[in-house]
């Protein structure tokens, strides 16, 4: 009897172990939606802003110039930040419950308002966005990490290797 329901339990796991629908297997991440890369540029207007639909920028930020959603959780065991004078270096690593799409969209939306420029963007499994400034580079890389454990955000801040 007893190696009955062993065989039995073994079978249910066996075939549900494949199961699409198996809450504990991470899913492969759906197609990336398309993000939206209107609106890149700096405007400055004259009229009130009005209510901008998305992410709210926080007020606590690491770097002036690095915009910040609201609703980051820090992981301080993996960041690490340099401030001097003379220059900033960072890897912020940030943890959310933000869609990635939404989250990349913020970032497409508020750098250019801090002075960041465009440069490229990836989406795979991962949304990489590149950003310069003059004398500056970020990376902003969102990566979905499954059903029930959130968005892990990293945020790369180095100097801009000049020309000599």
């Amino acid at each position: 009897m007893k190696y009955l329901v062993i065989s039995i339990l073994v079978a249910v796991v066996a075939c549900t172990a494949g199961c699409q629908s198996n809450p504990f297997k991470k899913q492969p991440p759906a197609p990336p939606a398309d993000l939206e890369l209107e609106g890149t540029d700096a405007r400055v207007s004259d009229s009130p802003a009005a209510a901008e639909p998305g992410l709210k920028l926080s007020a606590q930020q690491r770097f002036k110039d690095v915009p910040l959603p609201e609703g980051l959780k820090e992981d301080a065991e993996r960041t690490f930040v340099y401030q001097s004078p003379a220059i900033e270096i960072g890897r912020m690593v940030y943890t959310c419950r933000i869609d990635p799409t939404e989250l990349a969209q913020f970032y497409i939306r508020e750098c250019p308002t801090a002075g960041w420029e465009l440069d490229s963007v990836v989406q795979a499994d991962v949304i990489t966005l590149n950003f310069t400034k003059p004398d500056k580079k970020l990376r902003v890389t969102i990566t979905d990490l499954g059903v029930g454990r959130g968005t892990e955000l990293v945020l790369l801040l180095v100097p801009e290797e000049s020309a000599a």
